[in-house]
């Protein structure tokens, strides 16, 4: 035991005197950065973070090609094509595809805290951009297969991919995040940015497909296509960055953790990090937590399962009722108000210290559930509710408050959270509330079923 002890202490001096070598070092001899040419790794943390969630994204905006796999083929070409009535697979689609989507995705972002210790970053990175690669190729497949005659065999596979994609993005987003942690605050920013965009840039894509192409098939092919050429210029710009002085710098010079008895960073035997107590974090957060989870289970209790079922107040025989308005009204709405209320979580200070107030507007957003259920669901079979709302620039002026109220709110529980715990709690509050807000997806999911029922 005292051998040991002279171990440690023999390499915390070993430490301390690397370190002031190094500072003298660098009095002496100013370090010379790598410069980030035509800020190519900005551009490319832009991209990895957009890729990490464009997946789900591009299944969720591909409504009309959806509609057309799971329509009812027992009607001839002219009936189902212009029916009004939705099948049953067509209803219920986007609430498998949420649960399908969710539950995978909630998992491995827990999971992914404990991978580092058995599989390296880069490994993680090039792994699930190449599953995600794959699983995008089959789907795009799927589109020029005639799946008519096995429909719900169809619904599997999709829902598995959803599934696998969900689970790699999740993986892909916490491991990106890491890495570019190393960086400076503007790549930080950068990443987040491509995130918070990714619904935009796939709405506004969706729209440029449906205006090209002539019909659903084509539409879900242009728009797969267009998805797979993405992931593929994604993972090349990794593998460009990851060859380049700039980033190799980064990563090479980590921080080093001056608390730590040993040299390595690597090793992470902080006698910090081994005091936190669970409970005490979780006692002291439990009301932010609450409220992450009811932000995300009232949003995704009606988006976008019951979203998708709303119609315009237009003549069914125009393009704006038949291929615009979904994508516009719902999902292009949705995206913008959820980026604007991210922005406008850096003016969320107001809410340090009132715990209470946050989780009263947490729970005030549940008003939107009934308000959305009474819009234009028209087609809906065995319709029950009554209709109240059927103006188009109603519904969508409904959808930029929605999604303003909740991209605001849980931005700002992520602001929040670290002035509510000790500097040494910090990771893993913020891990606590990426689970609570996991678990608000899933219960979201799962209640949109039940909605679904009420209509």
């Amino acid at each position: 035991m005292p051998n040991q002890l002279n171990r440690s202490n023999n390499q915390n001096v070993d430490c301390q005197n690397d370190e002031s070598s190094k500072e003298l070092i660098d009095k002496v001899v100013p370090e010379i950065k790598p410069k980030d040419r035509y800020n190519l790794a900005y551009i490319s943390f832009f991209v990895l973070g957009m890729t990490s969630c464009l997946p789900w994204l591009f299944f969720l905006n591909s409504q009309i090609y959806w509609k057309y796999k799971f329509r009812n083929t027992t009607l001839d070409k002219f009936e189902s094509t212009n029916n009004t009535s939705s099948s049953k697979l067509q209803n219920y689609f986007t609430a498998y595809l949420d649960t399908a989507s969710a539950v995978p995705y909630s998992v491995f972002v827990i999971v992914n805290i404990f991978m580092h210790k058995w599989i390296s970053w880069r490994i993680r990175v090039i792994i699930t951009q190449l599953g995600i690669i794959m699983l995008f190729l089959v789907s795009t497949i799927f589109v020029k297969i005639n799946t008519d005659e096995w429909q719900h065999l169809f619904l599997k596979i999709t829902l598995i991919t959803a599934a696998g994609l969900n689970a790699l993005g999740s993986i892909l987003a916490g491991t990106i995040f890491g890495v570019v942690g190393h960086f400076p605050p503007k790549y930080i920013s950068s990443c987040s940015q491509g995130l918070s965009s990714s619904g935009i840039l796939s709405t506004i894509l969706q729209i440029l497909s449906l205006w090209l192409s002539t019909g659903p098939i084509a539409t879900g092919f242009m728009y797969f296509l267009i998805g797979l050429f993405i992931f593929l210029s994604s993972f090349f710009s990794y593998i460009f960055l990851e060859k380049q002085e700039f980033f190799k710098y980064y990563i090479k010079n980590k921080p080093v953790n001056k608390k730590s008895i040993y040299c390595d960073d690597d090793t992470t035997s902080s006698a910090e990090n081994n005091s936190v107590s669970y409970m005490k974090i979780l006692f002291k957060i439990w009301p932010y937590g609450l409220s992450m989870f009811i932000t995300f289970s009232a949003t995704y209790g009606v988006f976008p399962a019951i979203n998708t079922l709303v119609k315009s107040e237009a003549p069914s025989k125009t393009e704006w009722y038949q291929k615009y308005f979904g994508s516009v009204a719902t999902f292009l709405m949705f995206s913008i108000g959820d980026s604007s209320g991210c922005l406008l979580s850096r003016y969320s200070t107001w809410l340090i210290g009132k715990p209470g107030l946050v989780l009263t507007l947490s729970i005030t957003r549940i008003i939107f559930i009934p308000i959305i259920l009474v819009c234009n669901i028209s087609d809906y079979p065995d319709k029950q509710l009554p209709i109240y709302i059927t103006n188009d620039f109603i519904y969508m002026g409904l959808m930029i408050l929605f999604s303003i109220t909740h991209g605001y709110m849980w931005s700002a529980l992520f602001v929040l959270i670290p002035r509510v715990v000790d500097s040494k709690e910090q990771e893993v509050s913020s891990s606590m509330l990426t689970a609570f807000l996991g678990v608000g997806c899933i219960a979201g999911a799962i209640m949109s079923f039940f909605y679904l029922t009420l209509l």
